[in-house]
């Protein structure tokens, strides 16, 4: 069998000079690989630089190709991938589990019955955590609009705190029950049965429940919508099937029956989390955005029980087709994460698209936090005049850049352009692996 590859780490070489090696070089903390091949540590003691990374550029610029995929075959750390159309997994899951020796998983919102298994329920602790997991499932996809009558957006919050406390509550009880398919389940037993009594399953449900825990968070939420008349009552059940509808087929159910993440071994070994995103539908994006938020969350908590508040290994998100998901409280993950070992990459087509998404402070502020740049071109005259600022040159210099080229910046380093390095040429020398290691 061939031996695994590793990008061997100098100064201004490039990875055409790739060559194959029985052991790994020794690189501290290990680096990340430029578009133009160079290789930087990722020590931030010695780099006094964040290993953040915004990859900027115009559709088509080969954002992906550029960055994403020579530093998931260089094989440092964790990985937790956004993975439109599932291209990543399906090229390089087989390489990074047999030539690397990760541990691969796969989450498919594309092809669910491919996937394993989410279920967002099993990270509850407290009622906050219930209450942000309500708001992320409701509100969090970008194509809703929140309704300018409070009452609305209140009542459908106070009944899905109230379902999904019932679920933590008695998951002692019922320890199969506590997910999403049950809790949609609940959300149709709340419809009245009768209108003079406003009876419904529901409520004899949540009142045996307050008999053998006098103090349910999620009796007193359902007391919150109960007395509503009929016609407000059967709005606010309809608008919240009508939010969890989307979840209610075959293969998603199965899918968010049980659970096979635990986001703290991500921390512990080398893992590779590839994360299947349509490019095209975006009904499941609030679930998405509520997976990468509990992912944070449960390395963020995992590296504050260490005694250092460092994860044991390094984890990147690689999140493609960033401004399609809304991250709550992005702007501040991204500046936290630093001193645990966490780093993001972030793909966009121009700082406006991350405007649009996250408002233009939170925008700035995400930007600020990313210590690297990398740049593949645009059309638009508004971000060349961005980077040229940045880059010192004119706009016109930066809409009429080479193709397959990049710009370059480093916190603190001259930036520079630089021809990127050449991928399918170095998959082709070298075929022989990926054919080996292709499936896994």
């Amino acid at each position: 069998m061939n031996t695994p590859i590793r990008f061997m780490e100098s100064e201004g070489m490039n990875m055409d000079n790739v060559i194959k090696q029985n052991e790994p070089l020794k690189v501290p903390d290990g680096a990340f690989v430029l578009p133009d091949g160079k290789m930087v540590s990722m020590n931030e003691r010695i780099t006094m630089l964040n290993n953040n990374v915004i990859v900027c550029g115009t559709s088509g610029s080969l954002k992906t190709r550029n960055f994403i995929i020579p530093n998931l075959l260089e094989g440092v750390g964790s990985y937790i991938i956004a993975d439109p159309k599932g291209n990543l997994y399906n090229k390089y899951a087989g390489y990074l589990q047999k030539a690397k020796l990760y541990t691969v998983k796969r989450m498919s919102f594309i092809n669910p019955e491919q996937s394993i298994h989410y279920n967002p329920l099993a990270y509850i602790k407290t009622t906050l955590d219930i209450q942000k997991l309500v708001y992320n499932l409701i509100f969090s996809n970008k194509e809703d609009k929140i309704v300018p009558d409070p009452y609305w957006n209140n009542q459908s919050v106070f009944l899905m705190n109230s379902i999904f406390a019932y679920l933590y509550e008695s998951k002692e009880d019922n320890p199969n029950n506590n997910n999403i398919p049950t809790a949609i389940n609940l959300l149709r037993a709340c419809g009245r049965t009768d209108a003079n009594t406003k009876s419904c399953k529901y409520l004899e449900i949540i009142k045996r429940h307050k008999e053998k825990y006098p103090d349910s968070w999620a009796y007193e939420q359902y007391m919150n919508v109960y007395p509503a008349p009929n016609k407000t009552y059967d709005t606010v059940v309809s608008n919240c099937l009508s939010k969890f509808s989307i979840y209610d087929t075959k293969e998603i159910r199965s899918m968010l029956s049980s659970n096979d993440l635990v986001f703290s071994d991500i921390g512990k070994q080398k893992c590779a989390l590839f994360i299947e995103i349509s490019d095209t539908d975006k009904s499941m994006q609030p679930l998405i955005n509520t997976l990468f938020t509990q992912a944070f969350n449960e390395l963020c908590l995992y590296a504050d029980s260490r005694e250092d508040s460092r994860l044991p290994v390094p984890t990147r998100f690689f999140l493609d087709d960033f401004p399609s998901m809304k991250i709550p409280d992005f702007d501040i993950k991204s500046a936290n994460i630093r001193s645990r070992k966490i780093s993001v990459t972030i793909v966009i087509q121009s700082p406006s698209q991350l405007a649009g998404i996250y408002g233009e402070n939170s925008a700035n502020t995400i930007i600020d936090n990313c210590d690297t740049l990398i740049f593949t071109g645009t059309n638009s005259p508004e971000t060349a005049k961005a980077i040229g600022l940045r880059a010192n040159k004119t706009p016109d210099t930066i809409l009429h850049m080479p193709l397959g080229h990049s710009w370059i910046f480093r916190r603190g380093q001259i930036p520079y352009m630089c021809k990127n390095f050449n991928l399918d040429e170095w998959i082709e020398d070298n075929h022989h692996l990926f054919n080996v290691y292709k499936k896994i």
